[in-house]
């Protein structure tokens, strides 16, 4: 098993992510986007492992991480974005289009 990433402390890079239209996605097609939601967030798990971000909470699809700084936060939505345009995803749930807020 992977050791824990320690939460980063002092000035540090914030980012917020968000499906857009999630909720009609899960309305429309809830067993679609069960398989879809994994698929999403192993990718967004596993890059946050790769660059060391910490993960502070999700909230549905939502995620809210932090990085020691600001090039890795943005490393890490560079990085998910070219896997999530890679991933499998069901043929049932369309492309999914994704909100960064970020706080440095």
């Amino acid at each position: 098993m992977e050791a824990e990433i320690e939460p980063p402390t002092g000035k540090l890079a914030i980012v917020f992510t968000d499906i857009k239209n999630s909720t009609l996605l899960w309305e429309t097609n809830p067993v679609a986007m069960r398989a879809a939601i994994k698929v999403h967030n192993t990718i967004m798990r596993r890059c946050l492992r790769n660059i060391g971000g910490y993960e502070i909470k999700t909230e549905g699809d939502a995620f809210m991480v932090s990085f020691k700084n600001s090039e890795d936060a943005l490393k890490w939505c560079f990085a998910i974005q070219l896997q999530l345009l890679d991933a499998d995803w069901p043929q049932e749930v369309p492309f999914f289009f994704f909100s960064f807020f970020f706080f440095f």
